[in-house]
């Protein structure tokens, strides 16, 4: 198991509403929705990062689609031996840029399927972190 890249770049608030990270000049930085249930019955989608205030150290965020090969189980009723399937990874991407603090917005949508039906929009949402560059 690998570690979480953030892990040991959280400065305060992880977990919570109020994160904020810590990065490096040239380092890149995605963000990828999750709902409660893996995006299963409700999903997530994040598609704005808004600059809000302090030094800008982010570039312009940008929605990215990379599709790759991933194991997938044989069938319905047997995992092994797993086959590859083509999958799809979106995210929002950006590289740090310069140095300073910045406090920005993600914007995401979250959609739920009600009783086993087509997923439909729930409603737009947006939180508040910020990071934080030291060299």
């Amino acid at each position: 198991m690998q570690q979480s890249p953030t892990k040991g770049n959280t400065i305060t608030g992880s977990g919570t509403g109020n994160l904020k990270i810590s990065a490096t000049v040239g380092d890149g930085v995605r963000w990828a929705g999750v709902s409660e249930s893996n995006n299963f019955e409700n999903s997530v989608m994040v598609y704005k990062i808004q600059h809000q205030s302090g030094q800008e150290v982010m570039s312009d965020a940008k929605f990215m689609v990379y599709t790759k090969e991933a194991a997938v189980p044989a069938s319905n009723k047997e995992p092994f031996p797993p086959k590859s399937k083509d999958q799809a990874y979106w995210f929002m991407s950006a590289e740090i840029i310069d140095k300073g603090t910045e406090n920005y917005t993600v914007h995401f949508a979250v959609f739920n399927r009600p009783k086993n039906g087509p997923q439909t929009l729930y409603g737009y949402f947006k939180w508040d972190p910020a990071i934080e560059v030291k060299g």
